[in-house]
């Protein structure tokens, strides 16, 4: 079942995403062939008119990026929120599982998350192609072989960085999808209540925060105090530096993937737990 809960989800949502992300691909196809034009044509680059073009296409640009990462969220927002309002005397009349409904609005935006996130990147190279930016990637490869040469590991820091990035993400959605399972059972308006769990939920997380910080902060002192950090005269820092700074990344990032991961677990449980014992549809 849960299958045809996702089958459903990207049906019904993926024409919206289709179209914002053709229309933000346009625009930077746009702005690229205007970049390209003031390179290529002397006359051009020294037209206020087409000064003018350019600029009002590339503020068009900015907003279409930000429209598409707001149209994101909403959507991804507004498919649940609908879900415990009016339309869940539907949804609640399946043989669903509160789990499936849950799980099946968690992939699918976590998957519009992502591909809006790429779309975004993907444009904004498309828009400085004309530039060549392609060229520097030489020097971004060289950078990497320094840093591996000196001790550290950027790949292991890249695969955090993206498994940080992920967790983060369903964290961030089950916490949305939790405020909105509560919300009607704190307070008679549905919108107001889930806005008020939401507030409530955000300051209790950079409380959460702050401690884990502070630990953070207590254990690397005194682990890394000794450390020397100076640069040698060839401008590479010592291998027990290298070391160093490779635990402390390790350390801080395994840190908080686990916070989050927590979080991510406690909010899932919440929302099942209001979405089956208290669902409130009013």
């Amino acid at each position: 079942m849960l299958s045809k809960l996702l089958k459903y989800e990207f049906k019904a949502t993926a024409r919206i995403f289709l179209l914002t992300y053709g229309a933000l691909v346009a625009l930077a196809l746009v702005n690229a062939g205007l970049i390209t034009l003031r390179t290529t044509s002397s006359a051009l680059s020294g037209s206020s008119l087409y000064g003018l073009a350019t600029t009002l296409m590339m503020m068009l640009y900015g907003l279409a990026a930000v429209a598409v990462v707001i149209v994101t969220l909403i959507i991804i927002l507004v498919r649940f929120y609908r879900m415990l309002g009016d339309e869940g005397h539907l949804w609640f009349t399946l043989p669903v599982t509160a789990t499936q409904h849950i799980l099946s609005k968690l992939i699918v935006a976590f998957v519009w998350m992502i591909a809006s996130l790429v779309v975004v990147i993907a444009s904004v190279a498309l828009v400085v192609l004309p530039t060549a930016w392609y060229q520097h990637l030489g020097s971004v490869g060289s950078s990497w072989n320094a840093l591996v040469a000196q001790g550290f590991n950027p790949g292991a820091w890249t695969v955090v960085v993206l498994a940080l990035l992920v967790i983060s993400l369903v964290c961030s959605i089950l916490e949305y999808y939790a405020a909105m399972a509560i919300g009607p059972n704190l307070l008679k308006s549905r919108l107001g209540g889930s806005v008020l769990t939401y507030v409530i939920f955000y300051f209790a997380l950079e409380l959460i925060n702050l401690g884990v910080l502070m630990v953070l902060s207590f254990g690397v002192s005194g682990k890394f105090s000794n450390i020397n950090f100076a640069i040698s005269d060839t401008g590479m820092l010592s291998t027990e530096t290298a070391s160093a700074i490779n635990r402390l990344v390790s350390t801080t990032s395994l840190t908080v993937g686990v916070e989050y991961l927590v979080l991510a677990v406690v909010f899932f449980c919440l929302a099942r737990y209001f979405m089956t014992r208290k669902l409130n549809l009013a």
